[in-house]
């Protein structure tokens, strides 16, 4: 099911089950489509129930009365929150496996995806959990994790986390591009530890500062190829002896948006690595998963 047809030439998609994690995921969608000039395109996914008594009678009466219902709420919510922006809003109502719905209304035509997260996972609820990390591992575009509590910019900053500094340009670009879209500096982190038995390598503190000074030059010459693009945006680079996820936790706290590559995997489009999965779970601001490459 689809209504609403617009002509926008690109969608920022949101998946939507009620939930106040879905209601945050719409209002950022709305901001990212105004930034964007696109539209956006709400997706809710009927569930598909066991085979059974009354599984016809359920899939019949109840979810599709109930979707058509929840979105057209997040439409009403979606055009409450573009005023009087000029926003496309596409509703979709889809069956099947919440994630590949998801990812399928993407299409061709979308950009972005965007999905609430809850603190505590639920099985309730359509973006938390394992439903934010499959659509963020398969999805062929950037995903957009927001948490209930996320507001619009308010720090003026876009963090990157960095986890290779000789393989930075993708995700750094993809920064660069952010913080131009939102007027915004670039705060380029990368956050490093020697694996178990390794840490005396680098025990003294002129050892960690050799390592410092060496992924510091590494990520100033990405910079440098490539920020004659974005002249208006101003960047620092971080480099910190730590856990990468605590890290990056303590850096969202300071940032408007948070953007990761994905890890590079042998399996289609990627992987979710343990470190984005932690971010996922507890970062205090909006999170962007990049597909690797």
């Amino acid at each position: 099911m689809s209504t609403e047809q617009h002509n926008a030439v690109e969608w920022v998609v949101v998946g939507f089950d009620g939930s106040p994690g879905a209601e945050a995921a719409v209002r950022y969608a709305v901001e990212e489509a105004r930034r964007r000039h696109a539209g956006v395109r709400i997706a809710h996914a009927m569930p598909v129930f066991p085979w059974g008594v009354g599984a016809g009678v359920i899939a019949h009466d109840v979810p599709t009365p109930t979707g058509r219902s929840l979105l057209s709420g997040a439409a009403r919510s979606a055009r409450d929150a573009a005023g009087d922006a000029s926003v496309p809003v596409e509703c979709r109502l889809l069956v099947g496996d919440r994630r590949d719905a998801i990812i399928s209304a993407a299409g061709e035509d979308g950009v972005e995806i965007v999905l609430g997260r809850e603190h505590e996972p639920s099985l309730l609820h359509v973006a938390t959990g394992s439903t934010v990390v499959g659509v963020a591992a398969h999805a062929p575009v950037p995903v957009i994790a927001v948490a209930p509590q996320s507001e619009v910019t308010v720090h003026q900053r876009i963090a990157v986390g960095v986890k290779d500094p000789r393989r930075a340009d993708a995700i750094v670009h993809r920064g660069l591009e952010a913080a131009a879209e939102r007027g915004a500096s670039l705060w380029i982190v990368n956050a490093w530890e020697m694996p178990p038995g390794y840490e005396a390598l680098v025990a003294t503190p002129a050892e960690r500062e050799k390592v410092a000074r060496s992924v510091t030059e590494q990520l100033e010459t990405t910079i440098g190829r490539l920020a004659a693009d974005f002249p208006q945006v101003e960047h620092k680079i971080s480099v910190v002896h730590g856990n990468p996820a605590r890290t990056l936790e303590e850096v969202s706290q300071e940032c408007d948006l948070l953007v990761l590559a994905r890890r590079a995997h042998l399996l289609p489009r990627g992987h979710i690595g343990g470190t984005a999965r932690a971010v996922l779970r507890h970062a205090a601001c909006p999170v962007m998963l990049v597909p690797a490459g």
